[in-house]
């Protein structure tokens, strides 16, 4: 869902210099800072905007003799700027609209207090609304500027100036080699002895950085926010130059796709949905259209005494309750019919007349699997008198973008060869419950574990070999301990136990020894059967250390000792740290 204001995305640090300050000084921050402007300020209010595309400007104009000039005779006069608390659609609309790169974010009084870039609105308005933009060429622009490898440094610089592009594409046979952008003229003019009459070859970046034409638009976005670019070039099947695909376009497929619809709908929320809830029978063939087909959202309408009376399509996919059955019926009903709890819209409603409105989520089964769906309740008043008249329902099926984000938790915090936590989870639940123990005023204990002569296994029967011992061991400890302990792979062959509320030193020995001897049986892997032995430190808070760091530390060295132990018996030891 798209964030409300744009004091939720905008770069808060602003690199600002005065109108005296001198182009060379405000280039080398552009550099040192690895930003793409400054901030052109006086008494903190933004007079002007020095770009990228300014410093490749100058150059081609005067070559490199204006770096003594005051930034105040060469900067961009006009500087587009939005309130902080203004919405993203503002933003977004200046940006589309006016085909600029920055906007300057400004408070209440009107003093410079942070940038937005396309890149921020691209990053923060979700590529999932690409899903209608199937392929690169639906988005790419087809007018490229290329440029020989052997072309004079200079002439290329004069040639982004006149053509008012950010990069050219360095090419031969239409084979790209490399790219030359407003950010490499800036860095170069930044450095020191630079030879602008070398070739464009030896200052180009490279390798180029492709998508096919054939390739999704999402995946091509994907592949410009992992690489940090705001361009890939596309080719052909034979790996030729047809067009690039930019930032810009990616705005363009963005305003063509989603925001010309919303726009529509915001411009008209008030003039259509009063039609819509006090004249149904005059609504208009326009807005149903919109409402029913033109977005994948879910709207349902109601009036002041929650009838519903309108009721699209998207609602009937999401909620699988078909219109027949919703209309002219009372939310309440939906909410009986579906076994909901009715307190939880009297909540809503109270918090509505608060705050105009309500955000919640929540999930639902459909064919057996989860479907997660975010919603927002509005009150809509009338026009004239601010009388309420209804309410409007918007829900969104969120479930792909759930399990990514679930996806990205798991491969964050959970080991990907034995699913068990990492060592970034343990730490986070170490730290926990150290502070728990000492609320708490109780005592825990901290095992640290390894196999013996793990290496020797891995030289023996291969990696594979050993990483399926890994598996077994994690799946064996996760079926053997209670649902408040942690089992942890640390990497490599060492894991850890967190064991809450175990105070006594008998009842620490007595779980070791349960854990050693679940994991003692034998390990079948394939033809082979493997006597694994393994060594295990006991450390106790706050005995043995009264932060994270030091309880690790006394637990790792009682696991060395056991180990020591074990060379002398060939057997899987415990040690207390001491």
């Amino acid at each position: 869902m798209l964030k409300e204001s744009i004091q939720d995305i905008y770069c808060d640090q602003v690199v600002s210099v005065a109108p005296d300050a001198l182009m060379g000084a405000a280039i080398s921050l552009m550099r040192e800072h690895s930003i793409s402007c400054v901030v052109v300020t006086e008494d903190k209010k933004p007079i002007g905007i020095l770009t990228e595309r300014d410093v490749v400007r100058c150059i081609a104009e005067f070559g490199t003799g204006f770096m003594d000039r005051p930034i105040g005779e060469l900067h961009t006069k006009h500087v587009f700027t939005v309130n902080q608390r203004s919405h993203i659609i503002e933003a977004f609309e200046a940006i589309a609209d006016n085909q600029i790169r920055h906007i300057v974010v400004v408070n209440d009084k009107g003093e410079a207090v942070g940038v937005t870039t396309q890149s921020d609105l691209l990053e923060h308005l979700g590529y999932e609304y690409f899903v209608r933009v199937k392929t690169v060429d639906q988005v790419m622009n087809k007018q490229v500027f290329t440029i020989s490898e052997n072309a004079v440094l200079m002439e290329a610089t004069r040639e982004m100036a006149e053509r008012s592009v950010s990069f050219l594409i360095v090419c031969e046979d239409n084979t790209p080699r490399g790219v030359l952008t407003e950010r490499d003229v800036a860095r170069l003019a930044a450095g020191k002895g630079v030879a602008w009459d070398c070739p464009v070859k030896e200052v180009m970046s490279a390798p180029v950085h492709t998508a096919h034409r054939h390739d999704s638009a999402y995946d091509a976005s994907e592949r410009m926010r992992e690489k940090g670019i705001r361009r890939l070039v596309v080719v052909d099947d034979h790996g030729k130059t047809i067009g690039v695909i930019t930032q810009t376009d990616m705005i363009r497929g963005l305003e063509s796709q989603y925001i010309d619809t919303m726009k529509t709908i915001i411009r008209q929320q008030g003039k259509e949905l009063d039609r819509v809830i006090q004249r149904l029978s005059e609504k208009t063939l326009y807005l149903d259209s919109i409402l029913s087909s033109s977005i994948d959202m879910g709207i349902i309408a109601t009036d002041a005494n929650l009838k519903i009376v309108y009721y699209n399509p998207a609602a009937e996919a999401i909620l699988d309750v078909p219109a027949c059955r919703a209309l002219n019926r009372k939310i309440h009903d939906i909410h009986e019919s579906e076994s909901i709890d009715t307190g939880r819209l009297q909540q809503a409603l109270r918090i509505i007349h608060e705050k105009h409105f309500h955000t919640f989520q929540f999930t639902r089964q459909r064919d057996g699997k989860t479907v997660h769906v975010q919603g927002r309740l509005s009150a809509i008043k009338g026009q004239h008198n601010g009388d309420l008249i209804g309410y409007v329902l918007m829900l969104q099926d969120v479930t792909e973008q759930h399990n990514a984000e679930e996806t990205i938790r798991n491969l964050a915090f959970y080991d990907m060869l034995t699913g068990l936590p990492n060592r970034a989870l343990f730490y986070e639940r170490l730290y926990a419950e150290i502070a728990r123990s000492r609320r708490n005023n109780s005592r825990f204990c901290l095992m640290i574990m390894d196999i013996d002569q793990f290496k020797k296994i891995n030289d023996t029967y291969g990696h594979h070999t050993g990483d399926n011992v890994l598996k077994e061991v994690g799946r064996r400890l996760a079926m053997l301990l209670r649902g408040t302990d942690t089992a942890a792979r640390l990497g490599g062959d060492e894991f850890a136990f967190i064991l809450p509320d175990v105070e006594e030193q008998s009842a620490m020995m007595r779980l070791a020894n349960k854990i050693l001897h679940a994991l003692d049986k034998p390990v079948v892997i394939n033809d082979h059967t493997l006597n694994v032995r393994y060594s295990l430190g006991i450390g106790v808070f706050p005995d043995h250390g009264i932060d994270a760091e030091a309880l690790y530390i006394c637990s790792d060295e009682a696991m060395y000792k056991a180990k020591d132990l074990g060379r002398e018996n060939s057997r899987s030891n415990v040690f207390f740290a001491d």
